[in-house]
């Protein structure tokens, strides 16, 4: 199964949970599952339209998904998706 980490400052709404688990084999699908699983997380990820929001990167095997296929991009049973929010800084 494809390993989702979940971003420390998310944790709170997913149960503290560090990783997520999935059989899953297309980004969006794994991210639509992890928010199945836990709610709260939705407005964090998704828009009001129902998009990924352009502030959350999503990485699989350290390489950025807008550089291969966006959210259909494939993930094999041993990868991991890496979610990770954008920091603004000043």
């Amino acid at each position: 199964m494809a390993k989702v980490t979940i971003p420390v400052q998310y944790r709170k709404l997913a149960d503290n949970e560090p990783y997520f688990k999935s059989g899953l084999k297309r980004v969006m699908d794994i991210i639509e599952e992890l928010v199945g699983v836990y709610p709260r997380l939705k407005p964090l990820l998704f828009d009001d339209s129902g998009a990924l929001r352009s502030t959350v990167l999503y990485f699989v095997d350290r390489k950025d998904i807008r550089t291969l296929d966006g959210v259909d991009t494939p993930v094999t049973e041993d990868a991991t998706l890496s979610i990770v929010p954008a920091i603004a800084g000043g």
